[in-house]
């Protein structure tokens, strides 16, 4: 009798959400901070890494988010401080610290993933409207 255990893990990311009442004036006068959480299911014992793209809008390693033709200036963290930036498209081989991205290990349960952002203080006021950017998590065990 034999029974062969693959490793396998899943990720369900969830949007982080700035505000909807942020004004420009706030911006200029300091930053704008969120948080959200993810929810990982690796099986039990896998080892995993979580990295991120710069996203769809970045300029260079600035990520942005874009309304029409503005874009703002943002960061994703690995902790509530905002001194560790998570890196793009970490992997096992590159990834070894928490500080530049999620390493974990899978108990074959449910298990949460922080992700703190960050909208810098601004010179002047942005223009209104509803900025966005889409970032892919890679996942990888």
């Amino acid at each position: 009798v034999q029974i062969t255990i693959a490793a396998s893990c899943t990720i369900n990311a969830a949007t982080l959400n700035f505000g909807s009442s942020v004004s420009g004036t706030t911006l200029i006068a300091s930053a704008v901070t969120g948080n959200t959480t993810v929810s990982v299911t690796c099986t039990n014992g896998s080892p995993y890494s979580i990295g991120m793209d710069n996203g769809a809008n970045a300029s260079g390693t600035q990520r942005r988010m874009k309304s029409g033709t503005n874009f703002l200036n943002y960061g994703l963290y690995t902790d509530a401080a905002f001194t560790n930036a998570w890196t793009t498209s970490a992997t096992n081989s590159t990834c070894t610290t928490t500080n530049s991205c999620a390493l974990g290990t899978g108990s074959g349960a449910a298990q949460s993933v922080t992700i703190y952002g960050q909208v810098p203080s601004v010179g002047s006021a942005p223009p209104t409207g509803t900025y966005s950017d889409t970032v892919t998590m890679t996942i990888t065990y």
